[in-house]
């Protein structure tokens, strides 16, 4: 979210209104790219009629960002309609794709229609990188003029950059190639197991990859710092933004599988004002079992729904997270950093947080703190951890969560 998205976030929290919707309005896509965390076929999508009335729903619910996405959204031939039908209703509008299909027609009528900015997926900054991803021959090429069509039109683009270890020896280049198409980049460092429970671990990047990368940025993990993460909400998800799938079902976000009610069958007001979707929205770092006690969240940019997806346990730590947070932690020394783990017997992966930064160039393990109240959270919440059980000090093991969770 950029500042004004936060503003209107804190605006908007507690009200029983949706402030941003992310709609999925279609349930295929163009591309085959190998860490998609979508199945595409699943769900089928609605007709224009349906996706209609869902906007009309939402913005009578208070609904003022609309971000519409697909799998790849230009494959539906009434786009144009949504979109004119969300201005004449006058949301803010994103479009997020892969700019495979761009045309000079098309990316004129979005300009036309007023689209707020357009984020495009791009995973390299040349095409043996991103076409390893895609699986498509020739879409880095029709990509790249995709953007340049889309900024022909006057429209704000963003590149979606997805770290991976094919393509982690390009976040200089990507910057370089953004800034030359005159787009932001947003990077993500988030692999998430598909919604099917498949592991996609394979393809992350190395932790020392990472830090070679991230040597020029800028991490704080002063005592300041750490404090200010352990104060701070967790992302906006279940607070004022919700995402609608093709099939009409809600969701606190289009990764988080909890289904919070269907947006053709009941009022958003009443969907939103749910108990599940009233206690995801609450959630703070400290309802963090591990991370809460962690050192390093303030370098930690953890998941909901990776957490449930990687580990089972939607509100504890997770092997990907914590290595990234490793990594930003090593590159804002600049050093190796030594991992001392709980003593013996207690049975947790060394790339499994909490830590406690016990010196600049050490880390130690701590156990992980469960309390009481998180063990009632997920008695009264089971899809919180859908195995069950006490997972305390021990690894956590993936489990193949369904596409669809309980909230029962």
């Amino acid at each position: 979210m950029n500042t004004a998205e936060q503003l209107l976030a804190r605006r908007f929290h507690g009200t029983d209104s949706v402030m941003a919707l992310y709609l999925r309005v279609a349930d295929r896509c163009n591309h085959a790219c190998v860490h998609c965390y979508e199945v595409q076929g699943l769900q089928g999508e609605l007709d224009t009629k349906s996706v209609l009335e869902i906007i009309d729903r939402a913005v009578d619910n208070g609904l003022f960002f609309l971000s519409i996405s697909g799998g790849e959204a230009t494959l539906r031939a009434d786009l144009l309609d949504i979109i004119a039908h969300a201005r004449a209703r006058h949301l803010v509008v994103s479009l997020y794709t892969n700019a495979f299909s761009m045309t000079p027609e098309l990316a004129q009528r979005l300009a036309d229609l007023g689209v707020w900015h357009v984020q495009v997926s791009l995973y390299g900054a040349t095409p043996d990188v991103h076409e390893g991803v895609t699986k498509v021959p020739g879409s880095h090429a029709r990509t790249v003029r995709g953007i340049g069509l889309l900024r022909e039109a006057g429209l704000t683009v963003n590149i979606a950059y997805s770290v991976m270890a094919s393509n982690v020896r390009d976040r200089d280049a990507m910057k370089q190639l953004a800034e030359r198409l005159g787009c932001g980049l947003r990077v993500s460092e988030t692999i998430a197991p598909r919604e099917d429970g498949t592991s996609l671990r394979e393809l992350r990047a190395s932790s020392e990859d990472r830090q070679e990368q991230l040597r020029d940025a800028k991490f704080d993990f002063s005592p300041a710092a750490i404090e200010r993460g352990r104060q701070n909400a967790t992302c906006q998800v279940g607070k004022s933004s919700f995402a609608v799938d093709p099939n009409g079902e809600v969701l606190p976000c289009s990764m988080l599988a909890v289904p919070l009610g269907n947006a053709l069958e009941q009022p958003m007001r009443d969907i939103v004002a749910g108990e599940t979707a009233r206690f995801i929205g609450s959630l703070d770092v400290q309802a963090l079992h591990g991370c809460r006690d962690c050192d390093l969240i303030a370098g930690c940019h953890r998941c909901h729904a990776a957490a449930l997806r990687e580990a089972g346990d939607a509100l504890g730590p997770y092997a990907s997270a914590c290595e990234v947070a490793v990594a930003r932690y090593r590159a804002s020394i600049d050093a190796e950093v030594e991992i001392v783990p709980l003593e013996v017997g207690r049975g947790r992966a060394a790339n499994l947080g909490p830590y406690r930064i016990e010196m600049p160039s050490r880390l130690r393990q701590i156990p992980d703190r469960i309390t009481e109240q998180d063990e009632l959270a997920v008695e009264k919440f089971p899809w919180i951890r859908p195995g069950g059980g006490d997972v305390r000090d021990a690894s956590l093991v993936p489990l193949r969560v369904r596409k669809r969770l309980s909230v029962s």
